[in-house]
C-alpha cells in the first residue's frame, strides 16, 4: 500500500481477512504500524527516484528479502485522471 496519509482501512481489512503480511510505504506521512500489529509493516519510503525517502521497486524488494509480491495496491493520490498505466509502470 502507498500513501496511506493515516488511513488505514484497507490495511486493516487485509490482516483481518487473511494471514498475509502487509507493508505499507509512505514518505509523505510519519505513521506507524496498524496498533502494533505484527504482520503490518511501516515504511516511510516512497516509490521511485528522489530523496532519501525515496527508494525503487528492486531497491524495496531487495532490503525486504522479498522474491514475490501477491497483491500490490497503489493509492497515487491525485494521479488517477492518468490512467491504470501509471501504477503497472512500478510492478
Amino acid at each position: 500500500m502507498l500513501c496511506c496519509a493515516g488511513d488505514f482501512q484497507f490495511e486493516q481489512a487485509m490482516l483481518t481477512s487473511t494471514t498475509c503480511d502487509v507493508f505499507t510505504f509512505d514518505c509523505t506521512f510519519a505513521g506507524s504500524s496498524v496498533d502494533n500489529n505484527q504482520r503490518h509493516h511501516y515504511y516511510k519510503w516512497c516509490i521511485g527516484k528522489g530523496g532519501d525517502d525515496w527508494k525503487t521497486w528492486p531497491e524495496i524488494t531487495e532490503a525486504l528479502h522479498h522474491t514475490s509480491v501477491d497483491l500490490l495496491k497503489i493509492d497515487i493520490g491525485g494521479c488517477q485522471p492518468l490512467g491504470g498505466w501509471f501504477a503497472l509502470a512500478f510492478v
